[in-house]
Formats: structure tokens, sequence, C-alpha cells
């Protein structure tokens, strides 16, 4: 992973510099890679400006693509999750969620089933008890 990284940072810096051997200053493309991954119009408004200082966009797209997947590989080296056993963690987190919804799914069903149950021993108990039918097994 940390080949890969590397591997993308010098692309990153060699596509920075390529940007601004044509012209583009490194505040408008700072701001392209800051914001390339939040928020899609701002980010076709600095492509729109990138385009009509000079730089090619397929630099400019292949600049936004390196510095999004580098953004995400930090967030998820931040997370713990950028090694080989981050896909079975999240499986079996998944998995462990999933359980914990069925037991509560469990357990409510339960608890309404047994109301209901107590719900029906007490109607019948009062039904007795207004039928008179307690006085008549004593009597």
């Amino acid at each position: 992973m940390t080949n890969v990284a590397t591997g993308a940072e010098a692309l990153l810096a060699s596509l920075m510099a390529q940007a601004e051997g044509r012209g583009i200053d490194l505040v408008t493309l700072r701001a392209l890679v800051e914001e390339s991954s939040q928020a899609g119009a701002l980010l076709a408004s600095l492509m729109a400006q990138a385009e009509g200082r000079g730089i090619d966009l397929v630099t400019l797209r292949a600049l936004v693509e390196e510095s999004s997947q580098a953004g995400a590989r930090r967030a998820l080296a931040s997370l713990g999750l950028d090694d080989e056993r981050a896909r079975r963690d999240m499986d079996e987190l998944r998995e462990l969620l999933s359980a914990w919804r069925d037991a509560k799914r469990s357990v409510r069903q339960a608890v309404v089933a047994w109301l209901v149950r107590i719900l029906l021993a007490v109607l019948v108990a009062g039904m007795a008890v207004r039928l008179g039918l307690l006085e008549r097994l004593h009597g």
C-alpha cells in the first residue's frame, strides 16, 4: 500500500509541476485538489478557470483523480482500514450489525407476544370474575 501511495504522491507532484509550468496558479490548483471530492459545482468552475488559463483538461482531470484517491487513502488510513484485513473486518462488522438487528427484532417480538398473552390472561380472569365462575368453583 505504501508503494501505491508513494507512486500516487509522485504522480500528483508531477502533475502539479506540469500545471505550474503551463501557467495555472497554484492557489487555484490547490483549491481544485482540496475541493475535488466535496463539491461538484466548485470543481466544474475551477476546471473551467484552469482551461481558460491554458492547462489541458487531461492533465487537470488526472490531477483531480489522483488527489481524490490520495484523500481517500488518507481517510481510510486514519480509520485503520488501509491494509489487506480491512475488507474482512468490514464484512465481520456488517455481519455483527446484522446479528444485532436480528436479536433486537427477536426480543421485540418476544416482548409483544408475552404482553399479548398477559393481556389475554387478564381478560379471561376478568370474564371469569364477571360471570361468577370463581364463586361456582368454591360453592
